[in-house]
């Protein structure tokens, strides 16, 4: 079992996250969250102003039950989407050369 200091990357890169704090662990998990979650079929993004305004709103804490001690650091929404996906606008490719 790997201790709580090490999270394996790609099973042959280890970061050491020892020094992390809370606030940064959640900043790091959320875009595998959403990569999880596409990888499932669903829609998910990750919303920067929900935390801020949940922080410092009493009657939103109260709505979401956070206690007062916690502090919202990201937000994630996930859901199926109404629509399906659709592939990017086609642009034409620069040419690249590549020197070996």
């Amino acid at each position: 079992m790997k201790s709580n200091s090490e999270m394996e990357l790609m099973s042959t890169h280890k970061i050491d996250i020892s020094h992390c704090t809370s606030c940064e662990m959640c900043i790091i998990v959320c875009p595998s969250a959403i990569l999880a979650a596409h990888s499932l079929g669903l829609g998910a993004t990750a919303i920067g102003l929900i935390g801020p305004a949940i922080n410092q709103s009493n009657p939103l804490r109260r709505l979401f039950r956070i206690p007062e001690w916690n502090e919202v650091v990201e937000s994630m929404i996930t859901g199926y989407p109404k629509f399906p996906f659709k592939r990017a606008i086609v642009r034409p490719r620069n040419k690249v050369t590549f020197i070996t």
